[in-house]
């Protein structure tokens, strides 16, 4: 799923993921300060066609704005981390509600499942513990 979509699905209708011209970020334009780079460097015939329309429809209302490279590519940066920050974080308490379980508490999203197993789903006492020497304490 693209972090654009990550508000909606997390219910933070408040945040938004802006446009940035990724195929302007070169050695040579490190620098530019000038008008929004063209439409073309925001890469629109890779999305689909209502993000395609949504982007046309910014850059028309926006092309002659100024722009400075490193100022947007570090706000651009500096959004994408708060995005996904704010949504891991409901994220968080989202599973915390429905499963009582902390999912950052585990490192592998299967071994966080299998906690939500463990503590809500398997019968008590259904997992043996074998022994450190196994059953007959022989060394093998």
């Amino acid at each position: 799923m693209p972090l654009s979509n990550f508000p909606k699905t997390f219910g933070l209708e408040e945040l938004t993921k802006g446009y940035f011209p990724h195929l302007y970020n070169t050695e040579e334009n490190q620098a530019y300060v000038g008008t929004l780079p063209d439409i073309t460097y925001y890469a629109p015939n890779f999305m689909n066609t209502a993000a395609r329309e949504k982007v046309m429809n910014w850059y028309e209302e926006r092309k002659e704005q100024p722009f400075d490279f490193r100022k947007e590519l570090y706000e651009y940066c500096k959004s994408d981390v708060d995005i996904l920050r704010r949504c891991c974080l409901q994220f968080r308490a989202d599973f915390l509600t429905i499963n009582g379980v902390d999912p950052f508490s585990y490192s592998t999203i299967a071994s966080v499942c299998m906690a939500v197993y463990r503590s809500k789903h398997l019968p008590a006492e259904m997992i043996p513990m074998i022994p450190v020497r196994g059953y007959t304490a022989s060394n093998n």
